[in-house]
Parts: structure tokens; C-alpha cells; sequence
């Protein structure tokens, strides 16, 4: 054995290797035949077997349609149009059947399944003659004596078709469980075959092992002791040099590890940068070099912790900004982090006076300062509000954003971080609710009206999902003829513990909550129902307005949905009518003249709801499809009384006109609003002067008499 130990390391082991290598080299052919056998018979299954069985569920799928559609065909009074239509689908499931068939006889059959193969097409082809037998007696009979027909003569080849289908699945059964147990079987040969080969192959691992610790391991110890003193920390031996006995790789490493060394004081020393950096990625903001939402909470903690016999308050600042996101959609996520980092800036600069300012996360900011000698945050928040609001350049673009800010008192408003955060949070989510661009101070009312809205939320979400929202209907009359031209659903909800809920309420919550999808979803299927259920009732066809809110607009699959409840409901597309607000036309407009296009080519109307409250302009009337447009109530209430408010109407009625579109007065409640209203040539209106908003069985009572009482203008 001298002349082995002579040899190289490398080559002593590549000499272990190659006999190891070898034993696992004819286990791995032995699993891989024996894998591939299995393989083989697997996919002889499914190919032989499997296949052949989905085909003949698929043929027996088909014939359940074909027998629906017959039945159809048969039973149910329909028009020219429709039969034809259902004839179509049946040919196409026949036709279906045919490529299964051909599919199915192209795999390996034995001969009882040729056999019966060619008696499910005798079958067939009878079934089929039958129905088109009893089809044509129906269209050119009676429905009863096509039927009878199909009893007597068509059912019995479908149930012959349907014995034979599971008489040749049952067959592809049993022959793949055939199949499945020689599978089986050179599975259990393979796994007897490689624990034999790996006892083998591990045997001569273990041999290797022997020879390897003898001639490598035995001489690298005294070097590992030195290593193993280094990584536990003993750096004293560094400058010991490791005796160097040979010539080969182990005398290579002593003198590698030596001069290794000599540099492992310098790693060390870098270690420790290194490691400072990530303790500052750790407890910093990535994007603006703020501290974080964890060294935020840390710091206050402590800080509470030390001030418990201090008698300076420390005044928490919660800063959002307002709109925000809207940055990010109008140009893009770039331009928003360039933004935030100028906020960061520029409240390091006007809050020089704080303790912690930090980051914690997307468009939210904190601050700790502190309050001596009774003061007051007053002028810091002034502070923060102008120099926020001052305008930033980026690029070649200005930005214009304002923020809102919350504040929480220590001690008075929570003795730790978790309470003082949440109050802050809450004052500042009053500030939001004010519209933004202002500051407010914790109060327990803000937590109350908080509380309050949550559980008006939680309500919400259970009234959503029980379905039990109730919608009523207010009419809409020609100003010239007094006739109820159509109707706008408005969602009404009494909850069983709140009672009845304002929409002025609940509508708003649903929005920020994002229930107002699923709400408006629930609202306009409520409407397209009770129309078509009047429609039956054989009450006159009216178009029904419905409320879409700019978030169920922007949603990708909107158009679908509304087609979706179209077609359940039956309702033709032209009894709808979509009324959208302004704002919807502000964003995104070639996604918003597409999808107003969309519906307008499914015949769906829309109108423009409180015309003259949001943005009103001539440029997205004349770029848009429109058909309506309703002007808001505030500016009718005066209309007879305040010449400015008449001349609003008016202008905004002759805007209309010259753009061919329809106006709708809504809140009409005085002879002296109608008169005003007829002279300038409104087309409809809509107020209490003619109804309020009635349930659906008062509705379908006004609907039914169409009975008006005509007030006279005189």
C-alpha cells in the first residue's frame, strides 16, 4: 500500500471515487430500466386505457346535451330563431361525437371492443334518425306528438348507447388494473434491487472513509485545532506559524492558512463595517435614510421608559400625505419615491426641534418632540403643513400636495407606544376625513365616531352577504306629457339593530371600506330583476337608472359584470341606464372612452349624475358618450328665486340642447321650480313634487294606474 500513500490527495481519492462511482453508476442503470419499464407501462395505461375511458365519458357527455337540447326542442314553445339556434348546438354535439369516435377506434382495441364499437354506432346512427324524426313532428305537428315519438322510439337507443359506453369503460377498467398490477409488480422488483445495491454502495463508502481518515483526516487535525481556536473566537494564535512536514496538498494548505492569517485581522476589521451597515439597513428607511417603523417604536419606548419622572409632555406627530397615490398613477412609482424623499428632507429642516423623525412606511411620517413649559404644538404643525404644501419639481414637472397630520399628547393620550401611535392615527384619519391639508388633535369623540364607523362597516358587510339591502324607486316624468318615463334605483338599508341607515352614511364607509364593488354589484342586479320582473308582469318597459361609483367603474372586469347580471337577470340592455359623476371622467380617459363606448355598443344608456358639482366641461361632453344629463339639486332649489341659479340652469339645459343631449332636472319640488323649468325647454324631471322615492310595490301600483295628477302652472 506504500505506493498509494504516495500518491497525490487528488488521486487517492479520485480512486475511492471511481469504485464508489462505479456501484452507483449500475444502481442508477438498474433504477433507470427498471423506471423506464415502469414509465412504459404507465403510459400504455393511460394511452390503451385511460384515454379510451375519458373519450367514453366524453361521448356520453355529449349525448346528455344532445339529450337536453332535444328535450328542449320538444317540450318548450320557442320561436323560429331560437330552434334553429338550438339545432345548431345539437349538430355541433353530434359532430362532436364523430371526432371522439374516430379518436377512440384509432387506439389499440381488442376485438370485443370493435365489436362493441360498431354496435354504439349502429346506435348512433338509429338515435339520431329517431330525433330527427320526432323534431320534425314537433315542428310541423304538435310538441306532444314529436315527443311521443322520441319516448317510444329515440330513448331506447340513448339507453342502449349509455348500456354499451359502460359496458366498454367497465372493460378499459379491469384491463388497466391489469396494467396497473405488473406495474406494481417492477416497482416492488426495483425497490428490493436498489436496497440491495445501496447496502453494496455503502459498504464501499464506509471502506473509503477508512482510507480517507488514515491517509488525509489523521494529518489535517492539528490544522483544524488551529482553525477551530480561531472560529471560537481565540484570535491570540494568529501570528503562530502551522508546521509545514510535507510536499503535498496538506503542506500547501499549512501555507496557505499561514499567510491567511496575516490577512484575517484586516477581514475582521471590515466585518465590523460591514455588520454597522446592516444594523443601519436594519433600523433606517431604504429609500429617504430615516429611521424606521422599528427604530421608531424602540426609541419611543425607551424614551418612555426614562421620562417616567420627567414632566415634559412629548407630542406624537402622525403625518399622511393626501393623494398621494394619485402621483404614482398620473407618472409613475419613480417620480413618487423622488417625492417622498423631498418630504424627508424638507421635515428634517422645519422640525429641527425633533426628537425622532422617521419613515414608517409608503406615504406615512412620525415625529417625537418634545413640550416644555406648557407649550403647545401649534406653530410646529403650522410649520409642517406650509413647508409640505409648498410646491416640488421633479423633472420637468410640478407637484402640488398637501398632507394630513395627527397628533397625540403624552401622557394624556397613552401611556405607551402602541396607545399614543393609535391615537395619533386616529386624529389623523379625522384630519382625512376633513379633506386633508389639515392638523387635529387625539380626542376620545375621534375614537368614539371610529369605533362607530366600524361598526357600521361590520353591518354593512353582513347586510352585503345577507342580501339585504332594499332598493326603492323614484320616477322620472316628461315635463310636456306628465308621463313616467323611467325610474332610478336608490339603495335603502335598515339594519336590525341600527334601523334605517342614511345612504348619506353607509355609502361613504362602503367606498372607503371597498364594499361599494360588491354593494354596487348586489344594487344593480336588485334592478335589473325588479325591472324585468314588471316587464313580465306586463307593466309598461322603462329604462332603470343605477349609481356607478368611480372604484365599480375602474374595475377590469366592470363591463363584464354588468353584461353578466344583464343576462341572468333577461333584461334587454336598453331598459338600463348608467349614471356616473364627473370624477369618473376626469381619470384615465382613453380607459374611460373605451368602456363607455363598450356599453354604449351593448345599447346601455348613460347619464351624467350632479351635473355641475364636480368638473364640469365641455370638452369630456363632446368626448365622451353620453345620452343624459341631470342637473344637481342645489342648483334647482333656487332656480325661481335667484337669477344666478336660473341662469345656471338654463346655460346649463341649453349646453345640452346644442349637444343633443337630454337634460334631467333633479330635487324638483315647487309648482314655481317646474314652471321655470318648462320655460327653458328641460326635457324630464325628477323630485318630490312629483314622488318620492317609493318601495317596489308602491312603485308597481304608480306604474300600473299611470294615474298623474297634473298640476296646473297657473
Amino acid at each position: 500500500m506504500q505506493w498509494f500513500r504516495n500518491l497525490k490527495i487528488a488521486h487517492k481519492l479520485l480512486g475511492i471515487f471511481l469504485i464508489v462511482g462505479l456501484t452507483l453508476g449500475v444502481v442508477s442503470l438498474l433504477s433507470y430500466y427498471v423506471n423506464q419499464r415502469i414509465s412504459q407501462s404507465i403510459k400504455e395505461m393511460y394511452t390503451d386505457r385511460l384515454i379510451p375511458m375519458s373519450l367514453l365519458e366524453n361521448i356520453r357527455s355529449q349525448n346528455k346535451e344532445i339529450e337536453a337540447i332535444t328535450m328542449e326542442i320538444l317540450l318548450v314553445h320557442m320561436d323560429e330563431a331560437r330552434v334553429s339556434n338550438r339545432l345548431g348546438h345539437r349538430q355541433e354535439r353530434f359532430e362532436r361525437i364523430d371526432v371522439l369516435l374516430a379518436d377512440y377506434e384509432k387506439g389499440r382495441l381488442d376485438d370485443l371492443e370493435r365489436k362493441w364499437l360498431a354496435e354504439l354506432k349502429v346506435e348512433m346512427t338509429s338515435y339520431r334518425y329517431e330525433q330527427e324524426q320526432a323534431i320534425q313532428l314537433t315542428l310541423t305537428q304538435r310538441q306532444e306528438v314529436g315527443y311521443q315519438y322520441y319516448s317510444k322510439k329515440g330513448i331506447v337507443h340513448r339507453d342502449n348507447m349509455d348500456a354499451l359506453i359502460g359496458v366498454m369503460a367497465e372493460h378499459s377498467q379491469e384491463l388497466a388494473a391489469v396494467q396497473n398490477w405488473e406495474a406494481s409488480s417492477l416497482s416492488l422488483l426495483s425497490m428490493f434491487s436498489i436496497i440491495f445495491t445501496s447496502l453494496l454502495a455503502l459498504l464501499l463508502v464506509w471502506l473509503a472513509f477508512q482510507f480517507v481518515n488514515k491517509l488525509i483526516t489523521r494529518p489535517l487535525t492539528h490544522i483544524s485545532l488551529e482553525v477551530e481556536a480561531v472560529a471560537a473566537g481565540d484570535l491570540t494564535g494568529l501570528e503562530k506559524q502551522l508546521p509545514v512536514e510535507s510536499g503535498d496538498e496538506i503542506g500547501i494548505l499549512s501555507r496557505g492558512l499561514n499567510k491567511m492569517s496575516q490577512t484575517l485581522s484586516l477581514s475582521m476589521q471590515e466585518m465590523e463595517r460591514k455588520n454597522q451597515e446592516i444594523k443601519f439597513q436594519a433600523y433606517h428607511d431604504w429609500l429617504t435614510d430615516l429611521p424606521n417603523r422599528r427604530m421608531f417604536n424602540e426609541y419611543l419606548e425607551s424614551l418612555l421608559v426614562s421620562m417616567e419622572n420627567e414632566k415634559v409632555q412629548r407630542a406624537i406627530f402622525f403625518i399622511d400625505l393626501d393623494h398621494f397615490q394619485d402621483v404614482n398613477d398620473m407618472v409613475d412609482h419613480n417620480a413618487g419615491d423622488s417625492l417622498l424623499q423631498f418630504v424627508a428632507d424638507r421635515l428634517v429642516k422645519c422640525l429641527p426641534q425633533a426628537e425622532l423623525i422617521a419613515r414608517l412606511g409608503g406615504d406615512e411620517f412620525a415625529a417625537i418632540l418634545p413640550l416644555e413649559d406648557g407649550q403647545t404644538a401649534d406653530r410646529m404643525t403650522l410649520a409642517v403643513l406650509e413647508t409640505i404644501a409648498q410646491p416640488y419639481y421633479i423633472g420637468n414637472k410640478e407637484f402640488n400636495i398637501t398632507t394630513s397630520l395627527g397628533i397625540s399628547i403624552w401622557p394624556h393620550d397613552g401611556a405607551d407606544v402602541e396607545a399614543l401611535l393609535s391615537s395619533a392615527d386616529t386624529a389623523m384619519k379625522s384630519a382625512k376625513h376633513q379633506g386633508g391639508n389639515v392638523c387635529q388633535y387625539y380626542t376620545e369623540a375621534m375614537r368614539a365616531r371610529i369605533v362607530k364607523r366600524l361598526e357600521l362597516a361590520n353591518h354593512l358587510r353582513q347586510a352585503i352577504e345577507k342580501k339585504s339591502i332594499q332598493l326603492y324607486y323614484q320616477p322620472k316624468v316628461n315635463i310636456k306629457t306628465w308621463q313616467i318615463t323611467g325610474m332610478e334605483a336608490l339603495a335603502r338599508w335598515k339594519d336590525p339593530e341600527l334601523g334605517w341607515v342614511s345612504p348619506a352614511e353607509f355609502i361613504p364607509v362602503a367606498d372607503e371600506t371597498g364594499m361599494i364593488i360588491p354593494l354596487g354589484k348586489l344594487i344593480l342586479e336588485l334592478a335589473c330583476r325588479q325591472n324585468k320582473s314588471w316587464q313580465n308582469a306586463g307593466l309598461p318597459a322603462l329604462p332603470v337608472a343605477v349609481n356607478i361609483s368611480p372604484r365599480e367603474f375602474q374595475e377590469p372586469g366592470f363591463i363584464n359584470s354588468v353584461m353578466d347580471i344583464l343576462d341572468k337577470s333577461r333584461l334587454e340592455s336598453r331598459w338600463l341606464e348608467l349614471e356616473i359623476t364627473e370624477e369618473i371622467l376626469m381619470e384615465k380617459n382613453q380607459e374611460t372612452i373605451k368602456t363607455l363606448g363598450s356599453l354604449k355598443q351593448q345599447g346601455i344608456s348613460i347619464s351624467i349624475d350632479d351635473f355641475g358639482t364636480g368638473y364640469s366641461s365641455l370638452n369630456y361632453l363632446k368626448r365622451f358618450s353620453i345620452d343624459y344629463l341631470k342637473i344637481d339639486k342645489c342648483f334647482i332649489d333656487d332656480i325661481a328665486l335667484n337669477n344666478r341659479d336660473a341662469k345656471l340652469a338654463e346655460s346649463i339645459i341649453g349646453l345640452a340642447k346644442s349637444l343633443n343631449l337630454k337634460v334631467i332636472a333633479e330635487g324638483v319640488e315647487t309648482i314655481e321650480q317646474l314652471s321655470c323649468l318648462k320655460s327653458y325647454e328641460c326635457d324630464e324631471i325628477q323630485g318630490y313634487f312629483f314622488s318620492q322615492p317609493l318601495p317596489p310595490s308602491s312603485f308597481q301600483e304608480l306604474l300600473a294606474s299611470q294615474e298623474v295628477v297634473k298640476h296646473s302652472s297657473n
